[in-house]
């Protein structure tokens, strides 16, 4: 059986209302972004525009939840992400309701930031400033040279011998390291990681060849 042929001003008013509809799901996904509304709230638009709106694209306009997240939070609900707005029922919407409370409780993991630049340019003095913050970890880097006068081990550098630097190469143990001086320095990748994990944003004081 052939679909009903529409004349020119049925068609002209169809593509009217679809473009209406896409401007009004467009404009809710702007409002859940900015906060301005609650993703929740949209369970109980009755708009067809809204309830005809996919929840894969309503869930990502939330701020934190990307494509990857969404992906997550589909698998964990057993919600299709084709599904619309409109054939979320009750106990899908508490399943979502859950899984937002995991992510407002979660803790965001910290940024990386480098200090870098030439030897004796003021890093240190920088990094320094920041230690009494509690929102920052400064990296201890991991060295070959010796230990000088008034420096602590573990809290200055951690100083290593040669072939024990050499060894944590080998196993992958740093995220950068160069040679500076005659002697090699490293950020150790574990430590950062952790600090990372803590929600603190890591600061690396290193040079320029490790920096790059």
């Amino acid at each position: 059986m052939l679909p009903p042929r529409l004349s020119s001003r049925a068609r002209r008013k169809a593509g009217e209302k679809a473009v209406l509809a896409r401007q009004d799901r467009a404009k809710v996904k702007e409002q859940v972004a900015s906060g301005e509304l609650f993703f929740f709230d949209l369970f109980k638009d009755e708009r067809k525009s809204i309830t005809r709106m996919k929840l894969v694209d309503l869930l990502q306009s939330v701020p934190g939840i990307g494509q990857a997240r969404a992906q997550i939070i589909f698998e964990r609900t057993k919600i299709s992400p084709s599904r619309r707005i409109g054939g979320v029922g009750h106990r899908q919407i508490e399943l979502l309701r859950q899984e937002f409370l995991l992510i407002k409780n979660s803790r965001q993991s910290g940024k990386l930031l480098v200090v870098s630049g030439p030897s004796g340019v003021g890093k240190s003095t920088i990094t320094n400033r920041l230690r009494a913050d509690e929102r920052f970890w400064i990296s201890v880097s991991v060295t070959t040279r010796l230990m000088r006068t008034g420096e602590v081990d573990g809290i200055d550098y951690i100083f290593v011998a040669e072939d024990k630097f050499n060894q944590m190469i080998k196993d992958n143990d740093f995220l950068e390291w160069a040679d500076f001086a005659g002697s090699k320095y490293g950020t150790p990748k574990k430590a950062v990681e952790e600090a990372l994990q803590d929600g603190k944003n890591v600061i690396l004081e290193i040079e320029l060849n490790g920096a790059r």
